[in-house]
């Protein structure tokens, strides 16, 4: 049961994180473009750099699809865990049957100031 548990949270926190990845991978690398500025008579003065445009990052992407990809089979293998885990542990302890008649049972005492041993027969 424990695994099961275990297993299925770390799948969620998996799940999350891998979605948090895949989201900021969105446009998150900017491409500039460097453009010549002339004068009248043609000659270059300088140059202006402009934002072109922004493209994605495919590293990251295949990073958080793969986190998602694999908390999501933790949760799918940690949830029948659970589950079979949680049918197995008893729901009560056996109450522990008295001893026989006629046999001897011990029971110790022990105090601040001494112990004791009684034999019930």
């Amino acid at each position: 049961m424990a695994t099961g548990i275990t297993l299925t949270g770390v799948g969620v926190i998996g799940l999350i994180a891998g979605g948090a990845l895949f989201g900021s991978a969105a446009n998150s690398i900017d491409v500039y473009q460097e453009t010549p500025i002339f004068d009248a008579q043609g000659r270059e003065i300088g140059s202006q750099v402009f934002l072109s445009e922004r493209r994605d990052d495919e590293t990251m992407q295949a990073g958080g699809i793969a986190m998602m990809v694999i908390g999501g089979l933790m949760v799918a293998g940690g949830i029948p865990l659970w589950v079979i885990g949680g049918k197995r542990v008893p729901l009560e302890q056996p109450a522990q049957s008295a001893p026989p008649v006629g046999s001897l049972r011990p029971d110790v005492v022990l105090g601040a100031s001494g112990g004791a041993l009684h034999w019930q027969f």
